[in-house]
């Protein structure tokens, strides 16, 4: 069974967006799918959660789209005015970065980080097999 959002429920789940439009939820909906899977049973959520993902990978898609600003400097972990000084906070991981641009991307990331195991820290290599150390 496909996951579809209901603009309704969504707006109850998501007071934030209670002005949003149907359009705008459904097309933030259509990008969903890159974040979670939309067919139920396809990853070890149960349906309840799986559901939940896919409407808080849509509010996340929502966000940015509604808050282009937000997402430009969502890393900014403190800043202040005289003498201009700004801290960044700054995730080696994309996939974490990206989905730390939004409250309800940092939501979804702590329910994926149920189903998938933890990736060892190590730096990214494109040629991780004729790079490598010794080979010639």
């Amino acid at each position: 069974m496909i996951i579809t959002v209901d603009n309704d429920t969504f707006r109850k789940w998501f007071p934030y967006f209670k002005d949003a439009a149907d359009e705008s939820i459904q097309a933030s909906y259509e990008g969903a799918g890159s974040l979670i899977a939309l067919e139920t049973g396809v990853i070890c959520l149960s349906a309840k959660s799986q559901m939940r993902g896919v409407y808080l990978a849509t509010a996340h898609l929502l966000y940015l789209s509604m808050n282009p600003d937000k997402a430009a400097s969502a890393n900014l972990s403190s800043a202040s005015e005289g003498s201009v000084s700004a801290s960044f906070q700054l995730y080696s991981d994309p996939w974490r970065r990206y989905l730390s641009l939004s409250p309800y991307g940092t939501e979804l990331l702590a329910l994926l980080s149920t189903v998938q195991p933890p990736l060892p820290e190590k730096p990214i290599n494109v040629l991780p097999y004729y790079n490598s150390v010794g080979f010639r």
